[in-house]
């Protein structure tokens, strides 16, 4: 399997047009670095103790195939062209354990990691829009799996939910965006947050929206590339491609790994 999907400078922009001068640093309560930042920021700002680890739906309906979520979404041929032909395969073997593996670096430093939950609380999705309560309603005809609070389907998996613990943050949203509908924004700020590293799914739905408000909300976003999952490749790289541009530093498990352990301490 190829899991190297948007790599090469060309389709990460990484900012490099941005030449802000580094003596102009005090104007933005940042260091600027205009030769190797990123969008002329330096990359020690994007990593630290200032941190935190925002882990977005890894649910049982979309990660699970026994749920069968993604052949009723894309259940006519023109889409279901573009859905991953390893998708479940891609999640078992690279993205799920690339999770584990940041939820586990966050952990020894001792740093905040946030779980969020894509979840109604009522009975016919009604505390959510009218749009996603008709998209479920559909996906359980189409199923004729029952989507409801109880029925598991909006629990996180396993392999994720065992590893929350009570000094974690764990919120739920009933909008395709983390802030929109929690306290998120709050906490962060509260807590001192200056940058997110984000993860989950999906690259091009929820995941992407949530980029989005943290960057409006004046975070450094660093969104991991081989820790999150799309509904389709042409997807996941499309997103890349125009939030690496514009909204956040897009990397690799790898590379988080790296940039965390050169700039924070352990425990």
């Amino acid at each position: 399997m190829d899991d190297t999907f948007v790599r090469n400078d060309e389709k990460r922009l990484k900012g490099s047009w941005f030449t802000a001068p580094s003596g102009r640093a005090e104007s933005y309560g940042f260091k600027l670095d205009p030769e190797k930042g990123v969008f002329g920021i330096s990359k020690g700002e994007w990593f630290g103790k200032r941190s935190a680890l925002l882990v977005i739906d890894m649910q049982n309906y979309s990660i699970l195939p026994r749920w069968r979520f993604v052949e009723a979404l894309f259940g006519e041929p023109e889409m279901r062209r573009r859905v991953y032909p390893d998708y479940y395969e891609r999640l078992e073997k690279i993205v799920v354990p690339n999770i584990v593996t940041l939820i586990e670096l966050f952990r020894t430093r001792s740093l905040k990691i946030v779980f969020v939950q894509y979840a109604s609380e009522l009975p016919g999705f009604e505390d959510m829009s009218p749009y996603h309560r008709y998209i479920w309603s559909e996906i359980e005809r189409n199923t004729g799996i029952p989507y409801t609070p109880d029925s598991g389907s909006f629990e996180i998996i396993d392999e994720i939910r065992h590893r929350i613990r009570d000094e974690d943050i764990y919120l739920k949203k009933i909008t395709n965006g983390a802030f929109a509908s929690t306290r998120l924004d709050t906490i962060l700020k509260n807590l001192g947050i200056r940058s997110l590293v984000v993860c989950g799914a999906w690259t091009n739905c929820c995941v992407e929206t949530t980029v989005r408000e943290a960057f409006d909300r004046g975070y450094l976003v660093n969104l991991v590339d081989d820790a999150c999952i799309a509904s389709g490749r042409e997807f996941h790289e499309a997103t890349l491609l125009n939030l690496g541009a514009f909204y956040c530093n897009v990397c690799t498990t790898e590379e988080a790994v790296g940039a965390m352990s050169l700039r924070t301490p352990g425990p």
